[in-house]
């Protein structure tokens, strides 16, 4: 969600499938307006306490996880955090 010029996001992707994240791949895209001027990185939570993703928020709107361990599945990690939008 939009909170002034930062966009907070939280919770647990649902619609998900239980892919193992050895190879980074894409969760969901922002809309425009939602996006950040450059790439970040964040490192989510593994709810399983397996594994350390890291959540890339890429120019373009997409939102991409990968997981130090090749077991660790994105239907198992949690975001919470905020950046600034372009």
């Amino acid at each position: 969600r939009k909170e002034g010029k930062n966009v907070r996001i939280i919770g647990k992707p649902s619609n998900a499938s239980p892919t193992g994240l050895a190879v980074a791949q894409t969760i969901f895209t922002l809309p425009v307006g939602y996006r950040p001027a450059a790439s970040i990185y964040e490192v989510g939570l593994d709810l399983t306490l397996a594994a350390s993703p890291v959540i890339e928020v890429k120019s373009d709107g997409s939102v991409r996880a990968k997981g130090d361990l090749a077991t660790f599945t994105i239907d198992s990690c949690y975001f919470n955090f905020t950046f600034p939008i372009a």
